[in-house]
């Protein structure tokens, strides 16, 4: 069995705790935190944290960690963390989760992934490198089917960019018209003080409570799911509630966007309900309609049937499969490593690199097609149109 490590910047909680905690439970991974946030009290995976208070004695230890492994995927590394990951040579995977969080050296991983198209995009306008969009994946199982909470809010962080102040403007405009409906956050973050204060301010009731490392515990409590981000890729949270059919509104940032534009293109109506970012007057408007609106329909099985974790983790085996395959194309021979003049000649092939890649999509992406719910339709197609 592939031996995968996982190295993140920060155990704490959130969307990139989720796809760890569900690739250490899949690929058996083993989890290195380096140097930012330690908090196993919240974290939803175990881990070895690695001090980057001295970094480049933080790099020479996680680039030693790093030794027995045959792949690494991480995330928003420190400097120190991407070197540590190139001084150990081994086949590595980045995960880009955001534009804001996508900086790094771009010449040290095999291959780049992401979770939306938006996303690869700007990875390659930007640092000229293509990425492999693989959706996030949720067991689907683990989340209460139709909850019947009175609240609204939702699982957060408590940080600027969360866009929780624009909530508590736009609530303040409204909520005198829905005296029964309370307002609870779960989070953590440095910006908790301001939300309170803000609140207060305001004269609003407002439950901010910490961080809780199993969401599907507490998603039965809420009515509608509020997520007035600033700036996000595709949050696993967002997409966690529609798994328990709780309604969502969220700004209308790209990945939103693309978000409903995917359900669509699957037969199925746009699960988000979507405001224009920042705009707290139409944030406003739009929880009063969500409140007062009839039930959505079920998001759960387009959930289940898009994002289930099973195809995420054998996208993510695919992907780890083609950084060894690559990372075993560019070493350098031992010989030549050793000092020795040696020019070592490959066995021939009946297919070069390029056209053996390609090959290798060509069977991906036929695999994809074969499990797409428009797969029938096409085979009708292609048996009319064939020759």
């Amino acid at each position: 069995m592939t031996r995968v490590a996982v190295v993140t910047r920060n155990a704490i909680h959130g969307g990139v705790e989720t796809m760890i905690a569900l690739h250490h439970r899949y690929f058996g991974a083993t989890v290195f935190v380096a140097g930012g946030h330690n908090k196993p009290e919240t974290c939803p995976f175990p881990f070895t944290y690695i001090d980057g208070e001295n970094p480049e004695r933080a790099q020479r230890e996680l680039a030693a960690a790093l030794g027995p492994f045959d792949a690494v995927i991480y995330h928003w590394l420190p400097d120190w963390g991407v070197a540590a990951v190139k001084e150990s040579q081994k086949p590595c995977l980045e995960v880009v989760h955001r534009d804001d969080t996508a900086d790094g050296d771009k010449t040290v991983p095999h291959v780049l992934v992401t979770h939306s198209g938006f996303l690869a995009e700007y990875l390659r306008s930007t640092f000229g490198r293509d990425a492999i969009v693989i959706p996030h994946g949720l067991e689907v199982e683990r989340f209460p089917d139709s909850p019947k909470g009175p609240y609204i809010g939702g699982l957060t962080s408590y940080y600027l960019t969360k866009g929780i102040d624009l909530f508590l403007e736009a609530w303040a405009r409204i909520h005198r018209d829905f005296p029964d409906v309370p307002v609870r956050f779960y989070g953590a973050g440095c910006h908790l003080h301001i939300f309170k204060d803000i609140a207060n301010r305001l004269e609003l009731d407002v439950e901010f409570l910490p961080a809780v490392t199993s969401p599907e515990r507490y998603l039965s409590e809420f009515r509608l799911f509020v997520a007035p981000s600033r700036i996000e890729g595709m949050p696993f949270a967002v997409m966690e509630s529609l798994a328990a059919n709780v309604p969502v509104l969220c700004s209308d940032l790209p990945g939103m966007v693309e978000f409903n534009a995917s359900a669509r293109r699957a037969g199925h109506p746009d699960p988000l309900m979507l405001f224009r970012s920042e705009d707290v007057a139409d944030l406003a408007d739009k929880l009063a309609i969500a409140l007062r609106s009839a039930p959505r329909p079920s998001s759960r099985e387009f959930i289940r049937s898009t994002y289930g974790a099973d195809q995420h983790c054998r996208e993510y085996a695919i992907a780890i499969g083609r950084a060894i395959g690559r990372s075993d194309g560019n070493r350098v021979p031992q010989a030549a490593a050793d000092g020795v003049s040696s020019i070592v000649s490959p066995p021939p092939l009946p297919f070069n690199k390029l056209e053996i890649d390609q090959l290798k999509w060509v069977a991906y992406n036929a695999f994809r097609l074969r499990h797409n719910k428009l797969f029938p339709f096409f085979k009708r197609l292609f048996k009319t149109i064939a020759p």
